[in-house]
């Protein structure tokens, strides 16, 4: 039986959970949120520039192997960034080093 994209990210996250400390994964993964997986690219919503900047910066490596793992390899990872909280406006962003 095949999982659907959503059930998949939430696999992710029990990988990583398991991977983090405990305070890690509450300030670094809980905020990100799963919107969609088309063609091989999983889009999540991130609440800030700094949590994205934070997430390539400390975790892209972590990221890519365990989306790899759970999606296949090749999975690309692509960001909404909140750029305006009061009307939930995201801006895109396709991490550099997610996609090798």
């Amino acid at each position: 039986m095949e999982s659907s994209p959503q059930l998949l990210w939430e696999r992710c996250l029990g990988i990583i959970r398991n991977n983090v400390t405990e305070q890690q994964y509450k300030t670094w993964f809980t905020p990100i949120q799963y919107e969609s997986y088309t063609g091989g690219t999983l889009m999540v919503k991130v609440p800030s520039l700094f949590v994205y900047e934070y997430l390539e910066e400390h975790y892209v490596g972590l990221l890519r192997k365990v989306l790899y793992k759970v999606f296949g390899d090749g999975t690309k990872l692509q960001y909404n960034v909140v750029a305006d909280k009061t009307n939930n406006a995201t801006n895109r962003r396709t991490p550099s080093g997610a996609t090798t």
